[in-house]
């Protein structure tokens, strides 16, 4: 595809081109700093440290399975709900590609900018975000195309009250088909669920996903028309099983069920919408600070089953309009991808390029992920963030 296909949304071109920052040094083609970062993804080995970044706000809050099962600790207990100023809240999902490891980094930027941004994620997933800024104000935007996802947060913040974890195998698949047959009702059918019916998805959904592997499910096609966006089915789930010796983690399962009401105070003010990021894009006003997530260019992770959810995969329509919507953005932006492609680790050229030509800062940055051979070079690219602000952080 023409990656300058869209010029008409572009804001000035050219000449509103942004350095990278790399080693806090600035560079007119982060290009240029692509011998050092060779050199340390070459002399990687286990242990190397690699740059990390350097600002940090708050504590990454992960649920404790095991003191839930062993302590009865709940919610309420965590710093995050008592104290939102100083602290994260956990996402209530798994999901691959979610942001919950770098939030501390994020809210770092927060903290320095001038003014009282409210946190907007168009790419919501499990919410990473919005729970990760956990705005004081309870307030804050979150979208996403999927209406499983969007239906569960909407739920969160009525008060979803208890929530079942399959204690089996058997369990789970019998709450994965009563999920399918809402699901078909709602997306083949085009029936709107009642009140009661929105609810039990929600509490099936966040219970068998923390007992999925990884979070994310299988789909397959309905077989018929659908009546509007559709993953697919879900297929058989695979149980996560707690492991033996030094492997062992207390798994949901063993703690049979969890109040999640306490997430209805923290999500009073955030507004919820579901629909394409061109669609809930409409939603944002300049108060807004944008964190823009899409998939990551090369990785391959299913989603879903639909065309929708393979997209971002290149630098196609979606990045694109990513992208552009974070350019066309008036409060500040941040967003993050590969830099480099995740199986080459060769610089990903016309990402650069749009990214220059929209006029973002890009900032690359290195990690190690867990379960991969090597480092991955990312990038957190900005807009809208003043050069003295950006000095102090990068």
């Amino acid at each position: 595809m023409n990656v300058w296909g869209h010029t008409e949304a572009m804001t000035g071109g050219w000449s509103v081109l942004k350095s990278g920052v790399w080693g806090g040094r600035a560079f007119s083609d982060i290009r240029e700093a692509d011998p050092e970062i060779q050199s340390l993804l070459s002399q990687y080995k286990p242990g190397t440290q690699l740059p990390s970044l350097p600002w940090k706000e708050g504590k990454t809050t992960k649920v404790p399975w095991k003191a839930v099962r062993d302590k009865g600790i709940g919610f309420s207990d965590l710093q995050g709900f008592a104290n939102p100023e100083g602290n994260m809240l956990p996402a209530p999902l798994n999901w691959i590609g979610g942001k919950t490891l770098i939030m501390p980094h994020l809210r770092g930027i927060r903290q320095e900018l001038d003014g009282d941004f409210i946190p907007a994620e168009l790419f919501g997933g499990s919410g990473s975000f919005i729970f990760g800024m956990n705005d004081p104000q309870a307030r804050g935007l979150y979208a996403d195309i999927n209406p499983d996802l969007t239906n569960l947060m909407q739920n969160l913040k009525q008060g979803i009250g208890e929530v079942r974890f399959p204690g089996d195998p058997e369990e789970m698949q019998g709450m994965v088909d009563r999920m399918n047959e809402l699901r078909e009702r709602r997306d083949v059918d085009g029936q709107r669920l009642a009140g009661h019916q929105s609810q039990e998805l929600a509490r099936l959904l966040l219970g068998t996903n923390l007992q999925q592997r990884n979070g994310l499910f299988q789909y397959e096609p309905w077989g018929s028309e659908t009546a509007g966006y559709t993953e697919g089915r879900i297929k058989k789930p695979s149980f996560r099983r707690a492991g033996t010796g030094s492997n062992y983690r207390v798994m949901p399962w063993e703690v049979g069920s969890l109040d999640y009401g306490p997430y209805a105070e923290r999500l009073a003010n955030v507004d919820i919408h579901t629909g394409s990021i061109t669609d809930t894009a409409r939603h944002l006003t300049d108060e807004h600070l944008l964190y823009l997530d899409p998939p990551y260019i090369s990785r391959d992770i299913n989603y879903g089953g639909s065309d929708e959810q393979g997209a971002g995969k290149t630098l196609d329509d979606l990045q694109m309009e990513t992208l552009r919507i974070g350019a066309e953005h008036e409060g500040p932006v941040i967003l993050s991808n590969y830099l480099y492609d995740k199986n080459t680790l060769q610089p990903l050229d016309d990402y650069i390029d749009a990214m220059k030509e929209y006029g973002y800062t890009i900032h690359p940055w290195m990690r190690k992920p867990k379960g991969n051979k090597n480092p991955q070079v990312e990038v957190i690219a900005t807009r809208n963030i003043p050069t003295d602000t950006q000095s102090k952080l990068f």
